[in-house]
């Protein structure tokens, strides 16, 4: 029986290929569409959950409360882990892990900048359970020098030979390599191409490092016993922090109330809360936002399907009626609709799945990830979410004919009496059908309203005004750990402004985009008080170079040799600290030195990023002595890059032969913390073309069939004297006015929604009615090009051939 029905329904299926192209096409689409966003959601959702114990991994982060506010770190005081690992059982392991950034690395006459280097305590394997191709993970980070590196790194390197035992070599050391990393699919946030072990800092440092509870610089993780509450484990390191770090704080004269709380690794990937973690983070806002776009896809191609089967089943009347006659029952008529639509379901999900296999290497190159579609399909969450899906397609595109159609009564509706059919209503006077394009209007014009908006605000990020000049300026690193770069500063600048394409030449310990957060003492009338600021290290050409504009006070000269102890503040520094007039104050990192005195302040740039309001900070000249991250950035004319490129790269062999010639441009830099708001755009775009082609090809069928059923009509009009501009007009009319509607229900909606996402933003762009205006003309010029092609090609058939037809 079940393979009768299947049988019929293939026939039904193959006599309207119109009606089965749209829909099977409609429903592949959109659920190839919410297959990929599962799996990138998926992907998203599982950093740091495939470790061995994942549940048990946690990081500590560290909270300085001055006057109350508090400030948060994802990283902590170097001494923490050691400490805490002696003083509670509860604690399995523990690992520190300091971020070194990039360096350069040789191998006898092999040499490469290597990001993502990190020192580890020996213990890392013992959390995280990398697998290594080559070494022991329980002894290749026990000794100082030691370096465990990636497989890449291996191949880069070494090639095709063993390269246990080499020595690789660094600007400040020589380390032995003692193990392989191997290659994994592990979706976690510390992709390492070196482990150097922690050791390697040398006794004296780490001792120095371990005795401070006040500088932070390590990210630390602990493997916590089964069956530890983190909120009971917090509440003792909350007393710990009491009874150890307060009082040592107040030993030194800090009023720092300091306090330690620990939080699963899984949530550390969306964490917004803890500043200056050392890894990757993502944006939770996005998942919310590409989970509805899916569910709104996926209901677009269903109001497609739901809205054909309606407009067929005038023709599909007189089948229920004829079966009903020869002693049909509903229930079989129920089966048989629905089975229909099981039908077209599967041949959408085949689709899909060939749809799946083209596009995922180009999802894959957008959203930067590695997602395997053979993984996810042995996945039992991604066959769980399919047959949701299947079984949703099959019964809202069936349910109308299955449990309306198989109602009739055979005897009225073989007479010709479908009147019941043809003025069924819901809303008032809406129709059924017509109610479903306004819903599937509204779903699509919120997603063409919000894909503009996205754009307006990443172009009015990039293009907001920063408070200095990014443009053109090339960033280069020292050389770390060379002691003589201090004697060639003076040498290498003046060299490099003596070519006329090259305008300014400025050092600094950071680039812009990044500070240090320190704590501050300031002399006012009460005494000293404490606060915290960002600090930046630069010389004094800094602010000339970057077009950094003074509000009050002077730059640093040379001219006043007091300037090497003086600070100079931005606005949000002023307003922080609450001086009204901040000339002359006296502020210090350490109350048991000399004070420096406060000679300017300027106007408030965004030294991090346009995401964030501006932050307090304090400037100071940097004593360059080729200390490891400090920057020279040479800003150059316009037109001259590609010969200011080879005369830098050409100096610079010049005057450090041994190492590589490593630069970026600022613009470009900045332009990285775009990365995950250029991705969501592009896919939002993407997605956003789909709802209108889905939409389209929905209305385009439904065109199709109105047409087909008024072909009687349009010839008696046609031979009344109608032209086709008027038969065009009559037909296109009612569906213009359905995506009005849609129109209208979908932009306060919009509205709503986007002034809320907007707000995660520290500077965005207005919801102005313009976006509104040019989503609702996009979407009402597809509707009547689409709809305009069938009712044009209804009015020129020729009216007797209509007529002779019908």
């Amino acid at each position: 029986m079940i393979k009768n029905y299947f049988k019929i329904a293939w026939r039904n299926l193959w006599k309207n290929k119109l009606f089965s192209f749209i829909n099977v096409t409609g429903l592949a689409v959109g659920v190839t569409c919410c297959i990929l966003i599962f799996m990138y959601i998926q992907s998203e959702l599982s950093f740091d959950t495939d470790w061995n114990d994942a549940d048990r991994i946690v990081r500590v982060n560290q909270t300085f409360s001055i006057g109350g506010v508090p400030d948060h770190y994802a990283i902590t005081a170097f001494g923490v882990a050691p400490a805490l690992k002696q003083a509670y059982p509860e604690i399995e392991e523990a690992v520190r892990i300091d971020d070194w950034g990039t360096e350069t690395v040789w191998f006898e006459d092999k040499m490469f900048d290597i990001d993502n280097q990190y020192f580890a305590d020996a213990d890392f394997f013992n959390v995280f359970n990398f697998e290594l191709l080559k070494g022991n993970s329980k002894t290749c980070l026990a000794e100082p020098n030691s370096v465990v590196i990636s497989e890449a790194m291996a191949k880069k390197f070494f090639n095709t030979a063993d390269p246990i035992g080499k020595m690789l070599k660094y600007s400040e050391m020589l380390c032995k390599v003692t193990g392989v990393l191997k290659e994994t699919n592990k979706q976690s946030r510390i992709k390492p191409n070196t482990l150097i072990s922690l050791s390697s800092y040398g006794t004296e440092k780490m001792k120095g490092m371990a005795e401070s509870w006040f500088g932070v610089g390590s990210s630390t993780f602990f493997k916590i016993r089964e069956g530890t509450s983190i909120d009971q484990f917090n509440k003792k390191l909350l007393q710990w922090s009491r009874k150890v770090l307060i009082p040592a704080a107040k030993a030194e004269g800090i009023d720092d109330v300091v306090t330690l709380n620990i939080m699963p690794l899984s949530e550390t990937y969306f964490d917004k809360k803890y500043k200056y973690d050392q890894f990757e983070k993502g944006e939770k806002s996005y998942i919310y936002i590409f989970g509805w776009v899916a569910v709104f896809m996926l209901l677009i191609a269903c109001f497609n399907y739901m809205n054909l089967s309606t407009a067929r089943a005038v023709k599909r009347a007189k089948e229920v009626g004829l079966r009903k006659v020869v002693g049909a029952s509903r229930k079989q008529l129920i089966t048989q609709f629905l089975s229909e639509s099981t039908l077209i379901s599967l041949s959408a999900l085949v689709f899909s799945i060939i749809l799946l296999i083209l596009l995922l290497p180009a999802f894959n190159a957008i959203t930067q990830k590695s997602i395997d579609l053979w993984n996810t399909i042995g996945n039992i969450g991604f066959w769980t979410a399919i047959t949701a899906i299947i079984l949703f397609i099959s019964f809202v595109g069936g349910s109308y004919p299955a449990f309306y159609l198989s109602n009739f009564q055979p005897a009225k509706v073989l007479k010709g009496k479908l009147i019941e059919l043809k003025n069924i209503s819901f809303f008032g006077k809406l129709k059924l059908r017509q109610v479903l394009v306004v819903m599937q209007f509204t779903l699509s014009i919120i997603i063409i309203i919000s894909t503009i908006l996205i754009f307006d605000q990443l172009n009015y990020m990039k293009n907001k005004d920063l408070g200095f000049n990014k443009d053109k300026v090339i960033v280069m690193d020292y050389p770390s750990g060379d002691t003589i770069i201090s004697k060639l500063v003076p040498a290498i600048k003046n060299d490099f402004l003596s070519n006329p394409s090259i305008e300014k030449f400025t050092t600094a310990d950071q680039v812009v985009g990044a500070a240090s957060r320190r704590g501050f003492f300031i002399k006012n009338k009460k005494g000293i008080e404490q606060n915290v600021l960002n600090l930046s290290g630069v010389d004094y050409d800094y602010f000339d170079a970057l077009g950094i504009k003074l509000k009050s006070g002077r730059n640093f000269s040379k001219d006043f040799p007091t300037d090497k102890q003086a600070f100079i503040l931005n606005e949000a520094a002023v307003k922080l600290l609450g001086l009204q007039d901040p000339i002359g104050v006296e502020i210090s990192l350490d109350p048991k030195e000399n004070f420096g005195k406060v000679i300017g302040v300027v106007k408030d740039f965004n030294y991090k990023s346009p995401h964030t309001p501006v932050e307090p900070l304090a400037i100071a000249i940097s004593n360059f002595g080729g200390a490891p991250g400090s920057k020279i950035m040479i800003k150059v004319k316009a037109n001259t890059i590609s010969e200011s490129v080879d005369f830098i790269e050409q100096k610079w062999k010049q005057y450090f032969p041994k190492y590589p010639v490593r630069y970026f441009f600022l613009d470009d830099e900045f332009n990285k913390q775009y990365h995950k708001d250029n991705t969501m755009l592009t896919i939002f775009s993407y997605f956003s073309g789909l709802t209108i082609l889905i939409s389209c090809l929905g209305l385009f069928g439904l065109a199709s069939f109105t047409t087909e059923q008024r072909t009687k009509e349009i010839g008696i009009r046609k031979v009344l004297g109608a032209s086709v501009a008027n038969v065009t007009y009559i037909i296109s009319k009612d569906f213009i006015l359905l995506v009005l509607i849609g129109i209208a229900i979908a932009s306060p909606i919009a509205y709503y929604a986007l002034t809320k996402w907007l707000q995660n933003y520290a500077y965005h762009t207005n919801l102005t009615a313009g976006v509104f205006i040019i989503a609702g003309c996009l979407a009402l010029l597809v509707a009547i090009l689409t709809v305009s092609s069938q009712a044009i090609k209804a009015a020129l058939t020729n009216p007797t051939k209509s007529l002779r037809t019908e």
